[in-house]
């Protein structure tokens, strides 16, 4: 999250220096915004479409604010054929169907603000892999919402709210069949709400002086709304646990389906309530499979 902060703050202050990596973004966007297939028709409004599959990614100003906007929208689903949408990498394909929206801006009337929102609606996954020797299949169904707002003098407020239901992994093959441990394994998890707010800047001098070995305690009186360590140290805690408990579960022959979903949850206090802080290890790949449509599709 401290890296994050530190990008985003990085690419509202860099000005002029960042248009070569904001117009590789854009177009990675507006790749992963224009719907699969054919005929894809362009409304007036500049959403492109075919069937069920609709997507637009735009940059508007901020006339008030001195700023500007970058606007991303994206249903997946079936063609206007009926056909599912499906993104074929060769052994590996990732099947959609949902909502995925998401605004990036940023104001400078008075001093430099940042802003990051992104909404995911019942968005539906099934990530398929198939080798021959092992296949997989990892699906279910991604909602959630997050906001972050960050300023040039490095005081951010962040919220977070993930949920991945009805999601199950399954493996078949010569390694690992049907039947056998971590088939057909529950990998359901919640994230948040989480609430933070903090300054990078003490964090990251905090975070120095702690790998120096000094006394950081005065630093994190300054801002002890700011649990940016202790989510760390409670999601590594989290998966030391987890992959101890599936270990000592295949040598027993024993895994419950519900393993990762009972297990991989930590709760968090802090003065805004209870955090709920998972452990996604096989929902990452979908994220990754993401990011890989957008490369491969720009090539």
């Amino acid at each position: 999250m401290r890296k994050l902060a530190f990008v985003v703050l990085a690419t509202f202050v860099a000005g002029p220096a960042s248009a070569g990596l904001f117009q590789d973004v854009y177009n990675g966007l507006d790749l992963l915004a224009t719907p699969t297939g054919a005929p894809v028709f362009t409304s007036a409004t500049g959403f492109h479409q075919n069937g069920s599959r609709i997507g637009r990614v735009r940059v508007v100003p901020q006339q008030l604010g001195r700023g500007w906007d970058l606007e991303f929208d994206r249903n997946f689903g079936p063609d206007s054929g009926g056909r599912p949408e499906i993104f074929d990498l060769g052994g590996l394909e990732l099947q959609l169907a949902g909502n995925i929206s998401a605004t990036a801006g940023y104001t400078k009337r008075g001093f430099l603000i940042g802003t990051m929102s992104s909404s995911i609606n019942q968005l539906q996954y099934d990530f398929r892999g198939t080798t021959g020797a092992q296949d997989f299949s990892l699906n279910g169904i991604l909602n959630g919402t997050s906001n972050l707002e960050i300023n040039q003098f490095g005081f951010y407020d962040l919220s977070l709210d993930l949920s991945n239901q009805s999601s199950r992994l399954n493996l078949d093959g010569l390694v690992i069949d049907d039947g056998q441990p971590l088939d057909g394994l529950d990998t359901d998890y919640d994230i948040g709400p989480i609430n933070i707010k903090g300054n990078i800047f003490i964090d990251a001098l905090a975070g120095l002086a702690s790998s120096l070995g000094a006394d950081t305690s005065a630093i994190a009186a300054v801002f002890p709304e700011s649990p940016i360590d202790q989510i760390g140290n409670q999601i590594k805690d989290a998966l030391q646990r987890a992959a101890d408990e599936a270990a000592a579960s295949i040598v027993a022959g024993e895994v419950q389906a519900d393993v990762a979903s009972a297990e991989g949850v930590v709760t968090i206090n802090d003065q805004s309530g209870a955090a709920i802080v998972p452990v996604p290890e096989p929902a990452t790949l979908v994220l990754l499979a993401l990011g890989a449509l957008a490369l491969g599709r720009r090539r």
